[in-house]
């Protein structure tokens, strides 16, 4: 059965009583991630109270975590002047997908950055997502505006 489809979503800053929640969701995003919570906790506390970073649910009406999203506030002096917003691990229950509820944050997400005078939002997807690029197209992400690299520097 899917999770709740009654659609009354609240959507605010993540909090340590979400912490449990947040890793399961976490759990869902790779088969491979293997970051134990306490990691994750001790990583969330150096940066809670830096403004530059923002850690967002997404909850139905009895108040479950239904999904998440990273915001991260960069500078870039070649558009304007002006800030951006990375987005990281957006992550939808798997039992709250197809629902609206990654639109709804998606939509949050913009509002967001428009009211604090940022220019755009970046994100990156795993090669191997392609119902998450499907999902980026439909929200209006264009198709092939840039390609994005990545290489690790520490070996875990």
């Amino acid at each position: 059965m899917k999770g709740n489809t009654n659609k009354f979503m609240k959507i605010h800053e993540i909090t340590p009583k979400d912490y449990t929640d947040l890793h399961r969701l976490y759990c869902q995003l790779e088969d491979d991630w293997t970051s134990d919570i306490q990691d994750m906790i001790r990583v969330l506390e150096e940066v809670k109270d830096d403004p530059h970073y923002h850690l967002v649910g997404i909850f139905d009406d009895a108040d479950k975590l239904a999904g998440t999203i990273t915001l991260s506030k960069c500078l870039d002096l070649t558009a304007k002047a002006r800030f951006y917003y990375s987005l990281e691990n957006l992550v939808i229950d798997e039992n709250y997908r197809q629902q609206g509820y990654g639109q709804a944050l998606m939509q949050y997400v913009e509002d967001y950055v428009r009211r604090h005078n940022g220019r755009y939002v970046n994100l990156t997807s795993s090669i191997h997502r392609t119902d998450a690029h499907e999902f980026y197209y439909r929200i209006g992400f264009p198709r092939n505006y840039t390609v994005g690299f990545k290489k690790n520097v520490v070996d875990d």
